[in-house]
């Protein structure tokens, strides 16, 4: 014959998977939430992996693609002239020349911390904030013929009409219609002042700061643009989850003790009711971590195609920075839910012993 659990039982255990469900609810969430402001929205973790990356040492290479791509924009009214102008020598010394390492590495970290500055919340509008005045000492400066002459020895030899164009253009004092070649000894001066020139010149047209956030795909709202009802319904999902998120783990908490509290009088015990309140959100989101462990290699060209273009030339660099940071976040929220799935498992273990414990004793 089968037990029956008296009334009350009944009606108190209602009011524990009332309190579970509670639990549930706040602690799923609560549980990548920790991983996530450590990890996902931490600027840090972005600049270390760029590190990983060894993005400082591919700049160059990385900026003369964004050159050769638009000129215009990265090198503003004279882009046409200097681009020119690089492509005919080598991107990689020129780059290292105009855009020293420690300025590269300084101006990207500060354009991460704006970024999260805005997705933390910490600003009311987007900017990437470039500041470009170093550069522009540089081509301007005193070491502009030092420059223009490092780029003048890359330039592929003057070659037949080349050189017949480059004798007469020299003769009629047309310095700015020499062609881009490196001529006999003797005139290589004149386009070495040539290519200073040009430096200079695009020296005069690029602005003291330079605003990245106009190039991107993001919707600027962040910058200006009309936002797309997609982008709000998103950002304000975004906007909401982050103003909860500190809350839930401390409510995850309180429901906890609340479960702990009622199920002290149910028929099966305070154990099995808070093994069964860590084992559900602690299950679920080992589910959820190997999920989106298995979907990360297609998450992370989605986001950042969304964020910058799929076009843009730093797409691959990009793809890989947010991939060590998902991998981060994983496996944080990954050891997080197997601590709460192993703390559910053992307070059932325990409950369970206590229960054959106390049919050995009723059999006594």
């Amino acid at each position: 014959m089968v037990e029956r659990k008296p009334r009350r039982y009944v009606r108190r255990e209602w009011w524990v998977i009332l309190a579970i469900l509670g639990v549930f609810l706040t602690g799923l969430p609560a549980i990548f939430t920790v991983p996530a402001e450590h990890t996902l929205f931490n600027p840090e973790t972005y600049k270390q992996a760029l590190v990983e990356q060894h993005a400082y040492d591919r700049f160059p290479i990385l900026l003369g693609e964004m050159i050769s791509q638009g000129g215009d924009l990265l090198l503003f009214g004279s882009g046409s002239r200097l681009l020119e102008v690089l492509q005919n020598s080598s991107y990689d010394d020129i780059v290292r020349l105009v855009f020293p390492q420690v300025w590269i590495q300084t101006q990207t970290e500060s354009v991460i911390d704006q970024f999260w500055d805005y997705f933390n919340f910490r600003t009311a509008q987007l900017r990437l904030r470039v500041d470009l005045q170093p550069v522009k000492e540089r081509l301007n400066g005193p070491g502009a013929p030092q420059i223009a002459a490092s780029i003048v020895q890359g330039f592929p030899d003057c070659k037949g009409d080349e050189i017949m164009n480059f004798g007469l253009q020299a003769l009629g004092g047309n310095i700015d219609r020499l062609p881009l070649c490196k001529p006999p000894e003797p005139l290589v001066g004149a386009v070495n002042l040539l290519v200073e020139g040009i430096l200079r010149g695009t020296s005069a047209v690029i602005p003291g700061e330079l605003d990245l956030s106009t190039a991107l795909r993001l919707p600027a709202a962040a910058g200006g643009k009309p936002v797309s009802s997609t982008w709000n319904l998103a950002f304000g999902f975004y906007r909401f989850y982050r103003q909860v998120s500190p809350w839930l783990p401390w409510a995850a908490l309180l429901f906890v003790i609340l479960t702990g509290a009622l199920a002290r009088k149910t028929w099966r015990g305070a154990f099995y009711w808070l093994g069964a309140a860590f084992l559900l959100p602690g299950g679920a989101a080992l589910v959820i971590t190997l999920f989106l462990v298995l979907w990360a290699g297609q998450i992370a060209p989605y986001l950042v195609a969304q964020l910058f273009g799929a076009d843009a030339a730093t797409f691959q660099l990009l793809v890989a920075v947010f991939r060590s940071a998902a991998s981060q976040f994983l496996s944080a929220a990954g050891g997080v839910a197997l601590l709460v799935t192993l703390a559910g498992g053992g307070l059932m273990i325990v409950w369970k012993w206590l229960n054959s414990k106390k049919e050995n004793f009723r059999i006594k």
